[in-house]
C-alpha cells in the first residue's frame, strides 16, 4: 500500500493543562493535536513550523519526535513557542483557556506563519501530500494549497476577525470544519453564499452538545444541512480537543478511502462523521486533548476502536516556575 503523506501547518503549541490535584505538560494546538492523532493513525506525518529557541524549544522538539513527527523548520525564531493553559473543573469536564501572563496580561501566543518566499526556499521538502491540514492562513499556506493539485486541502479557522482573510482561507480549501462558538450563523451563511463559486465542497460546523451539521456541494450550489446528533457519554471527565479528535477521526475515515481529492456522497460524509463522533467522544474521558494517549487503558481502547496501532506518549516535564518574558513572574503556568 502506497504510503499517505499529511502536511500540517498552523498552531501548535505547549499545553499546560491543570487540575485540583495537579498538572501536566503536553503539545497541543489544533494543527498540532490534529497531526499528531493522525500520526497515531499510521499516515506519514510533517509539520512546517519555525524552529523556536530555548528550553520550550528543546521540549518541541522532543515533542514532535516521540510523536512521530518530522518537523520542516521554514525559518528560526528566537522568541517562544507559544504556551495556552488550561484549567479544568474535572467534576464536570468544563474548562477555562488562558493564554496571557496572570500578572501582566503579557499574551503568551506568538505564531509565525510561513510567508511565500519561505515556502519556495523549503519547496523541496514538501513533495506532494495526500493532505494539507491548516488552522491559520497566510500568503505562504496559500501557495501550498495551490500546489496540492490532487491532494485535500483542509481548514479549521477559529475565529472570524478578518473576514477577508477568513474568507480567502475557505476558498483554498476543499474542505472547511468549525465551530459555531467561533464563527456565529451569520458570518457562516456568508461565507456560504461568498464560495458558491470556489472550490469548497464540505462544510462542517460543530454544536457541542448540540451534535453537528454539514452541507456538501452539489454542481455550483450547496446542498440541504445535514444534522447528526451528539454522542452521549456517562463519564465526561474534559472536553478539550474533542474538535480535533472529530476532525482527525474523519480525515482518517476520507484518506483511508480517497487518499486523492474526488467528490465525495452524503452519505459517505455521514459514514466517516459518525465513526470520528466515537473517538471524540472516548476521547472527552480522559484530562487534556491528548491525555488518552497517555494512558494505557486509553491506548488498549483506540487500538480496539480503529484497529490501528496507538503507542502511549509520554512528555517531559517542563520547569513549573516557568517565568513570563516581559514582567519577569514566575510560575504562569499554576
Amino acid at each position: 500500500m502506497e504510503t499517505i503523506k499529511v502536511l500540517g501547518v498552523g498552531f501548535s503549541c505547549v499545553d499546560i493543562v491543570k487540575m485540583i490535584e495537579h498538572s501536566f505538560v503536553s503539545f497541543g494546538g489544533t494543527t498540532g493535536n490534529v497531526i499528531t492523532i493522525l500520526s497515531q493513525l499510521g499516515y506519514e506525518t510533517r509539520l512546517l513550523t519555525a524552529d523556536y529557541s530555548g528550553e520550550l524549544g528543546d521540549w518541541y522538539k522532543r515533542a514532535l519526535e516521540i510523536r512521530n513527527i518530522t518537523p520542516i523548520y521554514f525559518q528560526k525564531s528566537n522568541k517562544r513557542i507559544s504556551v495556552v493553559v488550561e484549567e479544568v473543573n474535572s467534576t464536570n469536564g468544563t474548562h477555562f483557556f488562558r493564554t496571557t501572563c496572570p500578572r501582566c496580561g503579557n499574551s503568551l501566543i506568538n505564531v509565525i506563519l510561513p510567508s511565500v518566499e519561505k515556502v519556495v526556499g523549503f519547496r523541496s521538502q514538501m513533495e506532494y501530500c495526500n493532505l494539507l491540514f491548516f488552522d491559520r492562513f497566510s500568503a505562504g499556506i496559500n501557495f501550498l494549497a495551490n500546489a496540492n493539485v490532487d491532494g485535500w486541502n483542509v481548514y479549521e479557522p477559529n475565529a472570524f476577525r478578518m473576514y477577508g482573510n477568513l474568507l480567502n482561507g475557505c476558498r483554498a480549501a476543499d474542505i472547511i470544519k468549525f465551530s459555531a462558538e467561533r464563527i456565529p450563523d451569520r458570518v457562516c451563511n456568508q461565507l456560504l453564499l461568498d464560495l458558491e463559486s470556489s472550490m469548497p465542497q464540505i462544510v462542517i460546523v460543530t454544536m457541542g452538545k448540540d451534535g453537528l451539521r454539514f452541507c456538501v456541494k452539489k454542481d455550483k450550489e450547496w446542498g440541504a444541512w445535514n444534522y447528526l446528533s451528539s454522542r452521549s457519554s456517562e463519564n465526561v471527565v474534559d472536553t478539550a480537543g474533542a474538535g480535533d479528535w472529530l476532525t482527525a477521526g474523519f480525515l482518517h475515515g476520507l484518506l483511508s478511502e480517497y487518499p486523492v481529492k474526488q467528490r465525495i456522497p452524503e452519505e459517505k460524509v455521514i459514514e466517516k462523521l459518525q465513526r470520528a463522533q466515537t473517538l471524540a467522544t472516548v476521547a472527552c474521558s480522559y484530562m487534556g486533548a491528548q491525555g488518552i494517549l497517555k494512558d494505557s487503558n486509553g491506548i488498549d481502547l483506540l487500538r480496539t476502536i480503529t484497529k490501528c496501532n496507538f503507542w502511549r506518549i509520554q512528555d517531559s516535564d517542563i520547569d513549573d516556575q516557568l517565568k513570563c518574558l516581559v514582567c519577569g513572574s514566575t510560575g504562569i503556568g499554576k
